[in-house]
């Protein structure tokens, strides 16, 4: 965290020159924020030379990679543009220009926003452009690939709560591509959202994976660095919207843990905020990380928290009936054909998700490590009173 806090904000929060740099190079790996201590690192005494060598390496190939990904970028925003299409990339390209250093970002996969409207001619292009589509179903976006890069065409940011904040989350965004701005890493130029809804995108990125899976160090630098960098155009107006949307007390509270634990000057906005739930917070960003290094545990204790578009909190068992019917009427038609089958992959897409994480190696299932893991989540969730309009 403090070599974090010397490449986001270059502060020096004095890292001892002594630890566990297995440990530290694992946790930065499953986080997928290695290129981000290169700066930290150099200042640093008696590191081993190969502990230097991995983070070097990491920079390197995070920059090379970023370089494809750009290029590849580029050519699908020219096919949209051609043809008059209004787009933005949001997360990615986007959150990495306001990183001091933009290659040390780790870049997943392109993300592109267009309207509703334009969601299928855009579709088209993008194969037209070389993407190849994928079969997978979501249920605001489409994946696609193209030269191994992962691409996805979003008609909307995300899926919204049936209540007055997702309504109201619905509306606001259905302006978001009326005006955009623009932003360049090294020669290529692409449009972004504004201030507004690039933070508001975020949020709403960072609430999906965390109650669906999980959040890491790499979301919290992007919001860290974001919020940061639009910190003179946070207004009333701004934090109103924020609380319409019932994402407010979740930015303040990660607002006021990047300032505990990364480095951050203080936001007044969220200075309120109770340690306890910044505590809850942080602990929820160490323990989670990127998909592929979170635990099966944590991964699976997300079935019995609720999530905000679920209404109301359910019981445990509610809860985990209720996803793994919306997983199983997303995944497999059949359902939506013969209804009467529902109750029977309650039981065949947990023992799926047994045997994949045995054979991938990722280890057991502990019900009590799970119930336990989802007992801390569900009051790190209310805390955060997610998708509940309220009035800053």
């Amino acid at each position: 965290m403090n070599m974090l806090a010397s490449e986001l904000f270059d502060t020096n929060l004095g890292v001892p020159a002594c630890g566990n740099w297995n440990d530290v190079i694992f946790t930065s790996s499953n986080h997928g924020v290695i290129p981000l201590l290169s700066t930290g690192i150099a200042n640093i005494s008696s590191v081993p030379d190969e502990v230097l060598h991995i983070v070097r390496s990491s920079a390197i190939k995070s920059a090379y990679w970023g370089e494809q990904l750009l290029n590849i970028q580029n050519e699908l925003l020219t096919a949209l543009h051609s043809n008059d299409m209004p787009c933005a990339i949001y997360k990615g390209a986007s959150v990495a220009t306001c990183y001091p250093h933009p290659e040390l970002r780790q870049h997943g996969d392109i993300d592109i926003l267009v309207r509703q409207n334009d969601f299928l001619s855009a579709a088209d292009l993008l194969e037209g452009a070389g993407c190849v589509r994928h079969g997978t179903k979501h249920s605001f976006h489409t994946s696609f690939s193209k030269n191994g890069v992962s691409v996805e065409l979003h008609r909307a940011v995300s899926c919204f709560p049936d209540n007055s904040a997702g309504q109201y989350c619905i509306d606001l965004f259905s302006h978001a591509l009326d005006q955009i701005s623009s932003s360049t890493i090294n020669e290529w130029a692409f449009p972004v959202l504004l201030p507004k809804y690039q933070l508001l995108s975020l949020l709403f990125h960072m609430e999906r994976h965390m109650t669906s899976s999980s959040i890491g160090l790499r979301q919290l630098c992007d919001w860290a660095v974001c919020v940061y960098r639009y910190r003179d155009v946070i207004d009333d107006d701004m934090l109103s919207d924020f609380a319409r949307c019932g994402v407010l007390p979740f930015a303040r509270v990660l607002t006021q843990t990047c300032t505990h634990f990364l480095g951050m000057s203080q936001l007044e906005w969220s200075r309120s905020v109770d340690k306890i739930v910044v505590s809850r917070m942080i602990n929820e960003v160490l323990d989670g990380g990127i998909a592929r290094s979170v635990s099966p545990d944590r991964s699976f204790s997300c079935m019995f928290v609720r999530t905000p578009h679920l209404g109301i909190e359910k019981t445990w068992v509610g809860s985990l009936i209720t996803k793994l019917s919306i997983k199983a009427r997303t995944r497999y038609s059949i359902v939506n054909r013969f209804p009467f089958l529902l109750p029977a992959f309650w039981i065949y897409i947990p023992l799926k998700s047994v045997v994949r994480s045995r054979k991938n190696g990722n280890g057991k299932w502990h019900i009590l490590s799970i119930m336990s893991i989802a007992r801390k989540r569900r009051k790190l969730y209310r805390d955060l009173h997610l998708f509940v309009s309220k009035q800053p």
